[in-house]
């Protein structure tokens, strides 16, 4: 063909140019990708390890003979399970056929895959950029499609990549390919769309589980179309209906794409979750692994970034790329909200680069994608390319690049992307109007071009020379006399060939210890030559000096030449152009002096591009350096050398340290400043006065101060539950606590003001200018509604302070905060109890590990230490005094929420709704499970007295034997019978304060007025904000419940169910979680979890244990649903006596009522097999029947219901939740629990809160409609039924109070008082190495509460735990060495080591004879006072404890001795 023939071709189709022009760039990224697929030929292995690891588990692999197929199925016998899951199995299985079929084919195995593996790699990099250039062609042209596609195919990254089979190309592919498919669905609706895209994303999620994020753009490309059909009809033409059907069946066929491609992950789940969960904490260093250390203090996204820039793309490229994304958002038109959208952004990757847990990654990415939806509606459809794209790049670039583990080639998914976006940017500024901004457009794509093809091409002269690894190899054997002694690092790669040498390793990455350096000492001198493969591991254990400080010292030492090691040769291979290298830098993040500067070639310009990361160079050219051993140093001399630079390296590092202002968060310790604080602070009698009168009359004043609360928190709570019929008068106390030291606690914490009487009253300052304001807007109906309901409010105070006296009674009875054998953790709770309230700021110190801060949920503690700091009454008087608090706040609550429930309308049955607040009290508050009916059974068949014989405790362990579970199944009363101030008590008030503002914002009426709605949903948020900081336990259920109020206020407001419903639900839901989180970001800032996450449960529930713990609220609502649902039934005719009508109604029916009649059945015939077989357990199956229930009343009652609401499906919300949470328990647990000990303690405690206010409102309801009769035998009987239930639960309260009050330290004591400490007055402790007087120690914790200021450091004895060890710390909150063992390593996860080397340390100190290792130890700590009582005595020897009596040589001095129990002081020398 002629040129001019050529030309008018191309003219005259402009087709058939942009697909010649695609073919030609598909044809250069093949010679690109290929040339250097054989990049590592001399080894006999690839030296990528993920790789290696691939290609083995494709050599272990085999498919079964088709006579054995069965073999399939048994995970551990079938050689098709891979037992392997950390990438997916699709890619393996697809080499592993491949390979088959070219041994079928040719007759010869293939025994190295590695071109093949890598020819599959770079196939599925070049469909990338062919879906690439199709996304882009239909999104937004053929010149952004050519632009984007010609740039990808020059891109190093992609190039790299394509010549590793590590399976992020496949995700790339799948990724690419899916939006495309995706973008079709969003325009058309299609099915058939909707079906390849869930097939692509089942085997994305086959070759890589990171490719999750895909299923929110899945949903979310639904969601746009179907709301666009709502927005813009003329637009986008398909209905949510439409939607929803294409959803669940491409969900369907990609589930089954998956189960497919990836079997195993289902037949060898726990394989699977193991491997997963392993990676997830690898990405996120929850585990340590060598080669995930580089990144230590590494920036999130910047670091990403910034080796994008350097090595991936080019910076030209990467900046388009990012100025793409954001333009995409900020346009002209709509700059405000395309500005809050990047701000907003800009939030989540805040908020995950403080906590990237599982929890916050679902949180972060679920407000992107609603950001996202906000913008397509305001925007309108043609910002549908953008918003698509943009709903893939930017959750995965937040998930990924909050990351502790920064390999960049984690981000190839999103390149094209990114690329396309780029692309667009620049083909959108030379198409403007502009003369100037087009000149810059074309300008700016010219320099894009030019950069990234040169970028391209000069990383082809990497594998223009053989691998470095071969050349050193062949440099070795031809210059190094054969049987020398070579050294390599231990986790390094070899090099090949060196089978005549004799090759040891150093263990460079063992923890750093005396013997290891003796070690390498010996083998250094020893050896002739030293081989660095990479840079692996001096640029790692050089940035972690205090984790490394021998190996700082080695390789600063090494690379000076102060070992007597000289470079002899160098192996590198550099991006090179035209004369001009570009060369990776290894030597200056690590701060060690560079040994390579000699050997860059003068011919050429060498340009330093600076660090790079690993990922990128150690696998295809790393850097390696040849040593020879010249000076034969001895082991000895080698040893001081790396001391001494090993000292020097950290001195040098230490001067580039954080500021001493900053809490170490990583390791949980305060900094110096604020220990400075902290032990200043605190003096106890500047605190407590003990011979104030608010300590001779305590309960009234104790009284006195939350009535002032009250008082002044009432107007707000006016405000907040306006449609009670107390006006929030019974939440006003909770609500006032929570906003009072709420504003104390927030000043404390940002070190604005310190925590005590000044900031508290600040605090009642401010709330009460709050109530003040709302008074002075609506003073007429404030009290207008006094005047008309004061008998009413002061029937309600009565309730709460009979409440608090009856339980103050109680506590008088038996006040003792310790038991030896059932003291729970009153100790612990006392201890931290203590430290709150002498610490100056938050977070508070821990007493149980000085110099560290408490890494615990301790702000119930602060609510308590709060009314103490206001009144000045004793902590062992206020303990008591704050258990009778928290239940008569608990009992007003219930009521509240118990009378609140029903609406206020007039009740035409005359029974008043107090009843159901009286309902609701009982049975959350007063009664116990059916224990006590089981224990009064066993006194009647074994004739024993139940009087005397009754076990209060046994009613909190109805699920055993233990082992296995380990249960704990506590209810309320038996909560604060047993009197742990502990935090699952102290929530119990607040989490019904979040459910008692969830039920009024099912009340609140504010039409469109949106801003109307922000101060309840502002007030909810700080409610469950404050439960995470509480106990943080409770956060999931409250937070549903919250949510689900959420979205039954907007039925009833609506009126319906659409896709406006949902989106206020969500806005509302978001802003609410956002001020949750922010609101007390202090504490999640400074807090650290180290389980955070759910894992397969060790046993279940059996249906006798359900029932005797839940059995009358069970019995209640299955009532209550039987006779709710039943007329809805009748009505329909669905149910009749006649079985040939039903017959005939049957077989007249539609398909779709025969098939829920088919799946009723089925279900009903699970039920009964499940239960009578006990498969998954009993409470599964029981509360799948009432969920079922339930869903089918609100289903009937919703469509049945003129206003779309009703009463009931409140109630009805906390019921389904409480059965769902028992479904999850039977089938998680926390990771971590000790079995499902804590898992079942702290869910099913609110399960009965919850089930048991459901089931008063069901009693009430069932109470006031039916129509009861003595004559009608079914209805007497379930009287009696019910009541013989609510009978035999009260036993428990009788019985179960009697036996806890007789539950003393000594059983003869009966003194009458709230003294806490009554029982050591002349108590003895029988420790099992002897008896110990406890009134000694406490007359020196008195002692030391009156005379010591500040909070110095002391040091205490260490015992078993739940002993009388630790009882300084625990008494005077003085923070001691170190504590309770147990639960020091439940907060000190990962901090283990140090717990233990601290008890080790307080043994040697009590232990040694001598007196430098001692005073050494007491330094270390800072320790101020040392405690000998006879709890030391005991447990160390006298040798070890007389050199404390003398003082150690004139470091300490006594300063208290009386009844055996002596003080030493250390001198300020």
């Amino acid at each position: 063909m002629s040129k001019k023939n050529l030309k008018s071709l191309l003219t005259k189709s402009p087709e058939k140019t942009y697909w010649l022009a695609l073919i030609l760039i598909l044809s250069i990224a093949s010679l690109l990708r290929f040339n250097g697929i054989n990049w590592d030929q001399g080894f006999g292995f690839t030296p990528h390890p993920d790789e290696r690891a691939i290609l083995m588990k494709v050599w272990e692999i085999e498919f079964p003979s088709l006579s054995n197929l069965s073999v399939l199925f048994d995970r551990s016998a079938s050689t098709w399970n891979p037992h392997w899951f950390p990438y997916g199995s699709l890619p393996i299985y697809l080499l592993e056929i491949l390979q088959s079929i070219w041994g079928a084919l040719t007759g010869s195995e293939i025994f190295d895959p590695r071109s093949m593996a890598r020819s599959l790699s770079t196939l599925a990099d070049l469909g990338t950029i062919a879906g690439t250039a199709l996304l882009a062609r239909v999104c937004f042209g053929n010149r952004v499609s050519l632009l984007a596609s010609l740039l990808v195919s020059f891109s190093v990254i992609h190039i790299q990549l394509s010549n590793f089979f590590a399976f992020d190309t496949f995700v790339s592919l799948f990724a690419v390919w899916t939006l495309f498919f995706l973008y079709r669905v969003a325009q058309k609706g299609r099915l058939r769309d909707s079906v390849i895209a869930g097939i692509l994303i089942g085997l994305g999620l086959a070759s890589k589980i990171s490719f999750f994020p895909i299923l929110g753009v899945f949903l979310f490309s639904h969601v746009i179309g179907s709301i666009s059909y709502y927005f813009e009809p003329k637009k986008i033409l398909f209905p949510i209906s439409i939607a929803i059907k294409n959803l669940g069946v491409g969900l369907l066929l990609g589930l089954i794409a998956f189960v497919l491609a990836e079997p195993y992950a289902i037949l060898d789940w726990n394989q699977f979750i193991a491997d997963t969960t392993e990676q997830s904490e690898m990405v996120r260093r929850i585990r340590d692994y060598p080669y995930t250390r580089q990144y230590i203090d590494t920036t999130p996204y910047l670091y990403q970034i910034t080796q994008l820039g350097r090595w991936g793309l080019g910076w030209p490229l990467t900046i388009i790329g990012l100025i793409g994304a954001i333009s995409a958002l900020v346009c002209k038109r709509h700059w405000a909200l395309g500005t809050f959208t990047v701000a907003t952004m800009f939030a989540c990757g805040l908020l995950l680069t403080l906590s990237n847990s599982i929890l916050m990654i679902l949180v972060a990415s679920g407000l992107a994608f609603f950001i996202l939806i906000i913008n397509f509606l305001l925007r309108g459809s043609k910002s549908l390319e953008t918003t698509l794209i943009l709903s893939w790049v930017i959750p995965y670039a937040l998930i990924v690049g909050s990351f502790e583990v920064k390999f960049t080639r984690y981000l190839l998914p999103i390149i094209p992307l990114l690329v396309i976006l780029g692309s667009a940017f620049l083909v959108q500024l030379t198409r403007s109007p502009q003369n100037s901004i087009k000149k810059l457009g074309y300008l700016g794509s010219i320099l894009v071009i030019f950069s990234t093809i040169t970028f391209g091409l000069a990383f082809q002269n990497i594998y223009a020379t053989p691998h470095p690894g071969v050349a050193a190899s062949d440099w070795i054997n031809q210059n190094v006399p054969l049987n020398s002694s070579l050294l390599k690092e231990h986790w390094e790669e070899s090099l090949p060939g060196l089978e005549k040498y004799n090759v040891r390793e150093l263990p460079i990455y063992d923890p750093d210890t005396p013997p290891k350096l003796n070690k390498m000492s010996e083998s250094l001198s020893e050896t002739d030559y030293l081989i660095i493969f990479s840079n692996r591991l001096y640029g790692t254990v050089t940035r972690i000096p205090e984790r490394y400080p021998l190996m700082s010292g080695y390789y600063n030492a090494l690379f000076s030449g102060d070992l007597g090691f000289q470079p002899v040769h160098i192996e590198n291979s550099y991006m090179s152009f035209a004369n001009i290298e570009i060369y990776e830098d290894s030597f200056s993040r690590p701060n060690l002096p560079s040994v390579d500067k000699p050997i860059f070639s003068k011919d050429r310009i060498s340009i330093n591009g600076g660090f790079a990361d690993e990922s990128f160079s150690v696998y295809d050219h790393p850097k390696i350096i040849i040593f020879f051993n010249s000076e034969k140093l001895e082991p000895t001399r080698l040893k001081t050398i790396i001391e001494q630079k090993s000292m020097d390296f950290i001195s040098f590092n230490r001067e580039k340290a954080a500021p001493a202002s900053k809490e170490n968060t990583a390791s949980l310790m305060m900094s110096e400043s604020t220990k400075a604080s902290q032990e200043k602070g605190g003096t106890w009698s500047n605190i407590i006065h003990t011979d104030s009168t608010s300590n001779r009359y305590p309960i009234f004043f104790w009284i006195a101060c939350l009535t002032l609360i009250s008082l002044i928190s009432f107007p707000i709570g006016y405000l907040m539950f306006s449609t009670f019929d107390d006006k929030g008068f019974l939440f006003a106390k909770t609500l006032g606590l929570l906003m009072v030291c709420f504003t104390a606690w927030i000043l404390s914490s940002l070190h604005i003001m310190r925590f005590g009487q000044s900031s508290l009253w600040f605090g009642i300052a401010l709330v009460s200018t709050i109530s003040i304001c709302i008074t002075i807007k609506k003073y007429r109906e404030i009290f207008k509604y006094i005047s008309a309901n004061w008998s009413k409010i002061i029937s309600l105070e009565i309730l709460f302070l009979g409440s608090f006296l009856a339980f103050t009674l109680i506590r008088m009875m038996n006040p003792d905060l310790w038991h030896p054998y059932r003291g729970g953790e009153k100790p612990m709770d006392m201890a931290y109890l203590n430290a709150v309230l002498k610490s100056t700021y938050m977070p508070p110190y821990d007493p149980w590990f000085s110099g560290g801060y408490l890494n615990y949920y301790y702000w119930g503690q602060f609510i308590v230490a709060s009314l103490i700091h206001l009144t000045g009454i004793t902590t062992e008087v206020a303990y008591n005094l704050a258990i009778a608090t928290f239940f008569a706040l608990t009992t007003c609550s219930v009521y509240s929420i118990g009378r609140n429930i029903l609406s206020r309308k007039k009740n035409p049955n005359k029974i008043s709704p107090v009843i159901a607040g009286l309902f609701s009290i009982l049975f959350v508050c007063v009664l116990g499970n059916l224990d006590g009916l089981y224990q009064v059974w066993d006194s009647i068949r074994y004739g024993s007295n139940i009087f005397t014989d009754f076990d209060y405790w046994r009613s909190s362990r109805m699920m055993q034997p233990d082992p296995p579970g380990h249960e704990i199944t506590e209810f309320p009363f038996f909560t604060f019978l047993f009197s742990d101030l502990h935090a699952h008590l102290i929530s119990i008030p607040f989490t019904l304060l979040v459910m008692g503002l969830a039920l009024q914002i099912t009340r609140n009426d504010f039409g469109n007025i949106w801003w109307k709605s922000l101060p309840p949903l502002s007030v909810l948020g700080l409610s469950v904000g404050c439960l995470a900081a509480i106990n943080t336990w409770d956060v999931p259920i409250y937070t549903v419940i919250a949510m689900g109020s959420l979205l039954i206020a907007e039925l009833r407001q609506i009126g319906g169910l659409n896709s406006l419903v949902f989106f206020r639900v969500i806005w509302k839901s978001a802003y609410v979680l956002t001020i949750a989180y922010f609101s007390f970001l202090p504490y999640h800032l400074n807090s650290i979890t180290f389980f955070n996450w759910i894992e397969k449960t060790t046993n279940t529930t059996t249906f006798s244990q359900f029932i005797s713990i839940n059995g009358l609220f069970l019995a209640i609502a299955f009532s209550w649903c039987l006779y709710s649902v039943f007329p809805f039934i009748a009505h329909q005719n669905v149910i009749r006596f006649s079985a040939k009508h039903l017959t005939e109604r049957i077989y007249r029916s539609h398909p779709k009522f025969l098939a829920l009649i088919l799946i009723t059945v089925l279900l009903f015939g699970y039920l009964i097999v499940a239960l009578s077989s006990g498969m998954l357990g009993g409470a599964i199956p029981l509360s799948m029947l009432m969920i079922f229930v339930l869903v089918s009343y609100c289903f009937l009652e919703f469509k049945n219901s003129k206003s779309s609401y009703s009463d009931s499906f409140f109630p009805c919300l906390l019921a389904i939740g409480a059965f769902s949470v028992v479904i999850g328990v039977d089938i998680w647990r926390i990771e971590g629990d000790i079995d499902r000990m804590n898992t079942v303690f702290k869910f099913y405690l609110h399960v009965w809160i919850i089930l048991g206010i459901a089931a008063a409102y069901f009693l009430y309801q069932l109470i006031t409609q039916m129509s009861f009769s003595l004559k009608s035998t079914l209805s007497y009987c379930w009287v009696v039924f019910i009541f013989l239930l609510i009978s035999s639960s009260l036993i428990y309260t009788v019985f179960g109070t009697v036996d806890r009050l007789q539950d003393r330290f000594y059983k003869s004591v009966t003194t009458f008082t709230l003294d806490g400490y009554e029982f050591a007055r002349d108590g003895i402790y029988r420790d099992e190495n002897g008896d110990v007087s406890l009134s000694a120690d406490m007359a020196a914790i008195r002692w030391i509460r009156d005379n010591i200021e500040g909070s110095p450091v002391i040091l205490e004895g260490v015992t078993p735990t739940y002993r009388w060890g630790s009882r300084i710390s625990i008494h005077t909150g003085l923070p001691t060495v170190v504590g309770w063992e147990w639960h020091q390593q439940q907060q000190r996860w990962e901090y283990r080591n140090e717990i233990n080397s601290r008890m080790a340390d307080v043994n040697a100190i009590y232990t040694t004879p001598g007196f430098e290792l001692a005073g050494n130890l007491i330094d270390k700590y800072g320790v101020k006072y040392i405690v000998i009582g006879e709890v030391e005595k005991l447990y160390y020897p006298d040798s070890g404890l007389r050199k404390i009596y003398e003082g150690l040589d004139g470091k300490l001095e006594k300063i208290y001795e009386a009844d055996g129990v002596i003080i030493m002081k250390v001198r300020d020398l």
